[in-house]
């Protein structure tokens, strides 16, 4: 009986420190959109510098040219170099769905509203590295006249 407890035991402790890191990991990760959406709506470049894998980290969308429709994109750096503030956006958003793989990736989907004016829908995808999460990758789409209560 003895032996029977203690494998139980044994089996126990490994899943339970997994579900603690899993728990830590989407904490972890929502402080991180949280911090994106206060430092893109007020302008704070050391804020998102500290959340953005700098040298490796893009942003895209589908955005128009003399073509016609075009995927777009800028690194996070050249975002930065913008340094202006957005004070609309992200009031309110919301993370729709929080994929954790394996405890060093992650991609997020969340809906943000633009001041009354319609709403994106933002996918981010994540690496932990050194113990952070940072976003290495940003996708939206637009959603003109589409506020989050709608959706």
């Amino acid at each position: 009986m003895k032996k029977f407890a203690l494998a139980c035991v044994l089996l126990f402790i490994p899943f339970n420190a997994y579900a603690d890191d899993t728990i830590d990991d989407d904490a972890a990760i929502r402080h991180v959109v949280a911090e994106y959406i206060t430092g893109w709506r007020t302008g704070d470049v050391e804020r998102l510098r500290k959340i953005f894998a700098l040298d490796h980290g893009h942003i895209v969308w589908r955005g128009s040219d003399e073509d016609g429709d075009a995927i777009q994109s800028m690194t996070f750096g050249e975002a930065l170099e913008r340094g202006k503030a957005n004070p609309g956006y992200g009031m309110p958003y919301r993370i729709e769905s929080l994929d954790i793989i394996d405890g060093v990736l992650a991609v997020v989907k969340f809906n943000v509203e633009r001041a009354g004016r319609g709403s994106y829908v933002d996918y981010f995808t994540l690496y932990k590295s050194n113990g952070e999460w940072k976003i290495i990758l940003k996708a939206f789409a637009s959603r003109p006249g589409v506020l989050l209560d709608e959706d």
